[in-house]
């Protein structure tokens, strides 16, 4: 039992880990690729709070909009190996 709840702590951990990555590494891709266009809208007068708003807003949405199909493809991907036990 302790030797189950010791790996189900690994797991998360690990899981935690990798979404930090995927999230941090989606940012820095977002903020390369839109640079010139939140360059262009501080100089049109927002203030760096409105393009961090809108940066981060955007990264928001993406994830809400991937958290449900991950947690499909996770049970979905999980049902085979529970078929396979005894």
């Amino acid at each position: 039992m302790a030797h189950n709840l010791c790996m189900t702590t690994v797991n998360i951990v690990a899981a935690a880990i990798v979404i930090f990555g995927v999230v941090y590494n989606s940012a820095r891709f977002a903020l390369a690729e839109q640079a010139r266009e939140l360059a262009s809208m501080r100089l049109l007068g927002c203030s760096r709070l409105d393009v961090s708003y809108i940066l981060l807003g955007e990264l928001g949405l993406l994830t809400l909009a991937t958290v449900p199909i991950s947690c499909g493809l996770g049970y979905g991907l999980r049902l085979p190996a529970d078929r396979g036990r005894c």
